[in-house]
């Protein structure tokens, strides 16, 4: 179970790095000049802790006790330590433009991000390693994509115009695309469950609708959960964003909140059939979450489950301060 009163918050520190990266760690500078990785003379410690007043953190990911972050229309990635939460370094990515997701395979330790580019631009897809080091890139199918990690090692990618998702290798190699037959709804995010059915969430701004909507492997629905409009129930959810499972198969979604704040801006934690377990943190002690736009698990013998959440605080439609809770 996650203990949503013991928490701590770890915030994304700007900083100003090259095209070769990290700013810290001397112990792994061998490393990186065999990587061809030119480490960064700058040294200077960064707080841990020090609150940042800009942009959104947009991806989130974890590999052996670090936590990877990137932030939207930056092309550098940040990494922190996940037990001290202190900073250790960052690298910049060549040729990411607007980064919108990024998610961790533990095991091949590569981590994916998708860059929505431009308008002109068809998405793509960005494969390195936990150094920056850069293995692939290459352009996907869809729009607006999220993605996330399968058990089989390949990477999901949700096609946010059709609610189609794409199932590839990391070599880029496309293996399925699943229309899940839904009515006409903006997919935020999916994730692909043991045994092949898939998990989304889905939104539609303008009704106020929200939904979450278990799927077999041919698209079909096999269970669903839709928001209470008058957000009058503690089980209510409100602009669903990300998704995340457990290795006991719950499901965990979670509820920036954009349509009636703070009531909706929660994690909700779900059984692996989609029925309500509880909130993340418990909204009735009044720890609520400002916005949570992207979730992440890391399950260990030494620390349990613990939940990360990209919180990001909206005002006036612009996200202007964001951090990292821990639950």
């Amino acid at each position: 179970m996650v203990d949503g009163k013991n928490n701590r918050s770890l915030t994304r520190k700007n900083g100003h790095s090259a095209e070769t990266t990290p700013l810290h760690k001397p112990t792994e500078i061998v490393d990186m000049l065999e990587h061809g990785i030119e480490p960064l003379n700058n040294t200077a410690s960064v707080p841990p802790f020090t609150e940042t007043k800009s942009g959104a953190i947009v991806g989130l990911a974890i590999l052996d006790n670090e936590v990877f972050i990137v932030a939207k229309d930056k092309s550098n990635v940040e990494v922190f330590d996940i037990q001290s939460a202190n900073y250790k370094r960052q690298w910049k990515v060549n040729g990411l433009v607007d980064p919108n997701d990024m998610v961790a395979c533990p095991k091949t330790e590569l981590i994916c991000i998708c860059d929505w580019k431009n308008c002109a631009e068809e998405q793509e897809i960005f494969i390195l390693d936990k150094t920056g080091m850069l293995h692939n890139r290459w352009r996907c199918e869809g729009e607006r994509g999220r993605i996330s990690i399968t058990k089989e090692r390949s990477l999901l990618i949700t096609d946010g115009k059709k609610s189609e998702v794409y199932e590839y290798k990391f070599d880029g190699q496309l293996l399925s695309a699943t229309l899940l037959k839904v009515r006409d709804l903006m997919i935020c995010h999916a994730i692909k469950l043991e045994g092949g059915n898939f998990v989304a969430c889905f939104e539609d701004k303008i009704a106020k609708y929200h939904e979450i909507t278990m799927f077999d492997s041919n698209g079909g629905i096999l269970n669903s959960v839709k928001n209470d409009p008058a957000y009058t129930s503690p089980r209510s959810f409100s602009t669903p964003k990300s998704l995340a499972v457990d290795s006991r198969g719950n499901i965990y979604v979670s509820s920036a909140g954009y349509d009636e704040p703070p009531i909706g801006s929660k994690i909700t934690a779900f059984s692996p059939q989609l029925e309500w377990k509880e909130n993340i943190p418990n909204t009735s002690t009044g720890d609520n979450l400002s916005g949570p736009l992207r979730i992440c698990l890391c399950e260990s013998e030494r620390s349990g489950l613990q939940l990360l959440v990209a919180d990001n605080k909206n005002e006036d439609e612009k996200l202007v301060e964001c951090k990292i809770r821990i639950f």
